[in-house]
């Protein structure tokens, strides 16, 4: 909402939630001249050239196409469904290209330079990849200040934070690749997930392993990917870019970030989006039916424990 205020091109028009109270009080503290509980009285009230849709996934897929088919643009919050089947109805719809979702580190310049060192190294051969998230996922889904603390196992851990992983993989282009295994540890108020770990595998390559690992930690706030290729090592955080690239130092500050709300404006004006097409949106989430599947079957099996010392791995059979 700030973005879209402080932005002279776009004037709010108009803003809708579920409860009442809640619109209302947004309505006041931005100014905004109406509020709605209703999507289609919205629509037809205010007659908007463009929606953000910032909904739970569960409900997102139907509010887009109720949006789509009032003739709208679209910005959708990440990750747009919580199933695959969910936006394959939507891909389908005359509309779908008028529909932008928005993974957050695609709007980040430091992610979008190892884009484009990954995509201009020619003859490149990904070796490994190591991803890893670490926050207070467990306080997250106990919290009642959002919806998820209702959010069931699949759809804690798994759904938003291992989505914006497999999203910047594919956004910097090291794919295909398949879910080959899933571990995950309930732990929310509904029994979410809130650590997890994935191993993927490059698709098509007998090289190439891609490690994810998902960690509630109380104390932290941090991500990490680091990609070993044969051009050279490149390691992404939250603030920069470093590494050694065709025996080259990298070091590339993460500072600037874009507006997602500016891909409504790329959308009408026809120029290229930075967010995700429903169509990369469905493959992360089509990933993800994946991963559940995986984790599901592991069921009560003891949850991924990495080997303290040589000795012990052994011993435990994991080495």
């Amino acid at each position: 909402m700030l973005d879209l205020v402080t932005n002279p091109r776009f004037d709010t028009c108009a803003v809708l939630a579920q409860r009442p109270g809640r619109a209302q009080l947004v309505a006041r503290e931005f100014g905004i001249a109406a509020a709605f509980t209703n999507v289609t009285a919205m629509l037809e009230a205010v007659n908007p050239d463009a929606v953000v849709v910032a909904t739970p996934p569960a409900v997102t897929p139907t509010i887009l196409r109720t949006v789509i088919d009032h003739g709208c643009l679209a910005l959708a919050d990440k990750p747009a469904g919580a199933r695959a089947a969910h936006l394959h109805e939507l891909l389908h719809h005359d509309g779908a290209t008028s529909v932008v979702v928005g993974y957050n580190r695609r709007y980040q310049a430091h992610v979008r330079h190892c884009r484009s060192l990954l995509h201009e190294a020619g003859q490149l051969i990904v070796q490994q990849v190591r991803c890893t998230w670490r926050a207070p996922f467990a306080t997250r889904y106990n919290s009642t200040d959002t919806y998820r603390h209702t959010a069931r196992f699949g759809d804690g851990v798994l759904l938003d934070t291992a989505g914006h992983v497999l999203d910047t993989l594919i956004y910097l282009g090291l794919g295909p690749v398949a879910i080959r295994d899933t571990r995950a540890e309930r732990g929310g108020a509904a029994g979410a997930d809130v650590a997890a770990e994935l191993l993927l595998t490059l698709a098509g390559t007998a090289q190439g392993r891609i490690d994810i690992r998902n960690d509630d930690d109380s104390d932290a706030d941090e991500w990490r990917i680091e990609i070993t290729t044969n051009r050279g090592r490149l390691a992404l955080a939250r603030d920069t870019l470093t590494g050694f690239w065709h025996d080259q130092p990298i070091i590339m500050s993460g500072s600037d970030i874009r507006r997602p709300v500016d891909d409504l404006l790329a959308l009408a004006e026809g120029h290229a989006t930075y967010g995700a097409t429903l169509n990369e949106a469905t493959e992360v989430l089509e990933l993800l039916d994946t991963a559940r599947h995986h984790a599901e079957k592991a069921g009560d099996r003891k949850r991924w424990q990495r080997p303290r010392a040589k000795a012990l791995g052994r011993l435990n059979g994991s080495c």
